[in-house]
């Protein structure tokens, strides 16, 4: 076991994933970040997602709109 110290900010984006109040942290980490460089497990997480809410999907729009129009 290790001990992790995070921001208010992260703490709260972890938080949001949690699916009822007994789910660890260690279970919300385990299903949302993938084991680095498989492809296969991050289908996987994508798929367990919940659906984009119009506010998020917008928010992604306009962070691209935003990135393709400085590069």
């Amino acid at each position: 076991m290790k001990t992790i110290t995070i921001t208010e900010e992260a703490y709260e984006r972890l938080l949001q994933w949690k699916n009822n109040p007994k789910e660890t942290f260690v279970q919300v980490v385990l299903k949302v970040v993938p084991k680095h460089g498989t492809a296969t497990d991050l289908l996987s997480i994508i798929r367990q997602m919940p659906p984009l809410t119009d506010a998020a999907y917008q928010k992604m729009i306009e962070a691209y709109d935003d990135h393709h129009s400085h590069s």
